[in-house]
């Protein structure tokens, strides 16, 4: 990715990048490790890469990493290792690092809602349980993992789950037609400032959350419903947090260049 260095040896001996996936440097990166090479993380910053301007460009730009990793992760070999073998382990572990396999609880939750609401019949109560405890296992497991690996402060960790939880709708859905075998195109995030216009954050899954809970509480679920509340809440503050980095990062960012005759 950004601010790789890569042998041209290398990199003739594996046919160079590939096309396969719309994240072409993590399917040369595992082509690499395949073919014996070695890759090193150099914990120094000599540069700085530039972000998408904009809540929708920066969305994209999440969707189609998550997209081209699960692309590549469908070639990767040695799945009997995964386990036992470190280099596979981490490597499972990076492809699949913006995915947080909550859609079908997700599914579950609004179908909750849909059934209480109708007044049809009751549904069950591990149907209204499990999709909010998965939820939150979930963002409990992602700060631990994040305090535990990244050596950073409790209120760092803390930033950069709530940066994955502005994405939390993308890693729920966005890597399921990739596993599929789809294919989608390659979106450019436009990261000149004239070029970015100004786009709402995410509130769709806050809003369901929300609405959820709501419905919860009228039913008498109250525990559940404060819960469900809350993991929405979050959600915003996931967002809100996200529109001021990027606002921040505005500073940084590329003046388009004036056409001259």
């Amino acid at each position: 990715g950004t601010l790789s260095l890569i042998s041209i040896e290398a990199l003739d001996s594996v046919q160079g990048w590939g096309s396969y996936s719309i994240t072409e440097d993590a399917e040369l990166g595992i082509k690499l490790i395949a073919n014996g090479f070695r890759t090193n993380f150099i914990n120094r910053v000599v540069g700085k890469g530039l972000m998408p301007l904009n809540i929708e460009s920066i969305r994209k730009q999440r969707l189609r990493w998550i997209f081209g990793n699960i692309q590549v992760l469908r070639t990767l070999k040695g799945w009997s290792n995964v386990l036992t073998d470190r280099s596979h382990f981490a490597q499972v572990l990076q492809l699949t690092a913006w995915i947080n396999f909550l859609g079908i609880p997700i599914i579950m939750l609004i179908f909750s809602g849909i059934q209480l609401t109708s007044g049809v019949f009751q549904p069950n109560f591990l149907l209204i349980v499990l999709p909010v405890v998965s939820c939150w296992v979930y963002v409990a497991f992602k700060l631990l993992f994040f305090i535990k690996h990244s050596g950073q402060s409790v209120s760092a960790s803390i930033n950069v789950l709530l940066a994955h939880m502005a994405f939390m709708e993308e890693g729920s859905f966005g890597w399921w037609d990739a596993l599929a075998g789809m294919k989608k195109p390659f979106h450019k995030t436009p990261k000149f400032v004239g070029l970015s216009k100004f786009t709402l954050p995410p509130l769709l899954f806050p809003i369901i959350f929300m609405t959820v809970g709501i419905i919860l509480i009228y039913h008498t679920y109250l525990h559940i419903g404060l819960a469900t509340i809350l993991m929405a809440c979050l959600m915003i503050a996931a967002s809100v947090m996200l529109s001021f980095q990027l606002k921040k990062s505005h500073q940084y960012s590329l003046q388009p260049q004036s056409k001259t005759l």
